[in-house]
């Protein structure tokens, strides 16, 4: 039940990290900051693939384990 409550977690943190780089992308649009906005979205991808990347990893260990691949 941990790994569920994990992955629930996540989504829900991935999901209110879109939401703050939406409306932070839309306030410098229209306020015509346009090169900071799109760094914020920038910003926001690279922190939604950092915090992925450890269940990505985890799942290639699992998949390496299934197939014992090595």
């Amino acid at each position: 039940m941990g790994e569920l409550s994990d992955g629930i977690d996540l989504i829900f943190r991935l999901a209110a990290l879109g939401i703050v780089v939406s409306i932070l992308y839309s306030y410098l649009n229209q306020t015509g900051r346009k090169e900071i906005a799109y760094l914020t979205l920038l910003a926001g991808l690279a922190v939604a693939v950092i915090s992925v990347l450890p269940i990505i990893n985890r799942l290639f260990i699992e998949v390496k384990s299934v197939f014992q691949l090595y």
